[in-house]
């Protein structure tokens, strides 16, 4: 999925796909699907996983916008914050499922 949000007057193209947790990880150090969770259960890492999440997207977007912190530098302190609503909403819809499942959970062949 591509998006582009206006940030601080800024037009940033955002990408979300299958290779985001793996840009993640190389690009941050972190284990993208590790920290997800702690997200829920600690609201203080919240700005912190979402700004390396946009900052991620940003980058599979434009591999020429630098390094994490000479991108961040480019947004006032809560401008990026506004716009993780919809970059959230970007991650979501990538990682929803399409398939069905083919048998009921618990349900065993010959039952």
């Amino acid at each position: 999925m591509k998006r582009t949000i206006t940030i601080d007057g800024k037009e940033i193209t955002f990408v979300a796909n299958a290779k985001t947790p793996l840009f993640y990880k190389q690009w941050t150090g972190e284990d993208l699907l590790t920290v997800m969770p702690k997200v829920q259960n600690d609201p203080s890492a919240t700005l912190d996983v979402f700004s390396k999440l946009a900052y991620v997207m940003a980058r599979q977007a434009d591999p020429e916008v630098g390094e994490l912190d000479e991108w961040l530098d480019q947004f006032g302190i809560f401008s990026l914050y506004n716009a993780l609503p919809q970059l959230t909403d970007m991650w979501g819809v990538e990682n929803k499922t399409t398939v069905a499942p083919k048998k009921k959970a618990g349900r065993r062949k010959g039952s």
